[in-house]
């Protein structure tokens, strides 16, 4: 990113230097990539368990590359399975009622007002949570 300084703002790319996470709340987030984008989608099918479909979209004008998308896929599937395994745990243990508290680190701003904006829509607070959002 420091390299971005030598160019003019016009010129500025963010994607050729960064991966994006927007999330659509509640339960869709989109990984911008620098050449496609990652499509996760959670669908809750019980209080303990979440299906979740993961999609590679890629420019219609590289879509014949099908083997290159296909690992590519691959790549991104193993990376979030990490996440997906530490989540699973987390949810066995909140689900145990060990806890009653939830600490996020510094760097997990994004899981607070996640949490923050899911608490209002439950609460029934729509402008709570939009302005979390």
């Amino acid at each position: 990113m420091a390299k971005l300084t030598e160019d003019t703002r016009e010129t500025w790319r963010l994607r050729d230097h960064a991966q994006v996470l927007y999330t659509l709340f509640p339960s869709t987030a989109l990984l911008v990539q620098q050449d496609h984008i990652a499509w996760v989608n959670q669908e809750p099918v019980s209080a303990g368990e979440t299906r979740v479909r993961l999609s590679t979209l890629a420019p219609i004008a590289e879509a014949d590359k099908t083997e290159h998308w296909a690992n590519n896929h691959r790549i991104t599937s193993m990376t979030l399975d990490e996440d997906f395994i530490i989540g699973e745990s987390v949810q066995s243990t909140l689900m145990s009622g060990a806890n009653t508290d939830m600490l996020f680190g510094r760097f997990e701003g994004a899981l607070d007002a996640f949490n923050r904006a899911v608490d209002a829509r439950l609460n029934g607070s729509v402008a709570e949570s939009v302005a979390a959002e």
